[in-house]
């Protein structure tokens, strides 16, 4: 391998390296918290629309999910968003938007299956 195909190499090892970084498994909790808040923000249309799917869920006494609602948040047709980028919403911070969203509304506890997370500690929503 030349100098310039290892100096490539290494600037590619770099960048894939940095990208794994990014994911929330090296997040602290409260980088999650913060940048699920954040995107919150940046967001509203599509936070009140995941609300709405978790009230739904609440008065017909149905399990509810996260993820799905995320599924559906994806397809769903008019929603305008905080930035370009914004669209992309990541799974790994449903364990956050749960959370918060039974804050919010305890009595869809119930209708929810909070797995352990690292996020735990930042929540009284046992």
């Amino acid at each position: 391998m030349t100098p310039e195909q290892m100096e490539k190499r290494i600037a590619e090892l770099e960048e894939r390296l940095a990208l794994f970084e990014s994911k929330t498994g090296f997040m602290s909790a409260d980088t999650m918290l913060e940048n699920a808040k954040a995107w919150i923000a940046r967001n509203p249309m599509a936070w009140d629309l995941i609300k709405a799917r978790a009230q739904v869920s609440i008065r017909q006494q149905k399990r509810f999910s996260v993820k799905r609602a995320l599924e559906e948040l994806r397809d769903a047709p008019g929603i305008v968003w905080g930035s370009n980028d914004d669209f992309k919403i990541s799974n790994s911070y449903a364990s956050v938007f749960v959370r918060i969203l039974v804050q919010e509304m305890p009595e869809l506890r119930e209708f929810v299956t909070l797995r352990r997370s690292k996020v735990d500690r930042l929540f009284n929503v046992a």
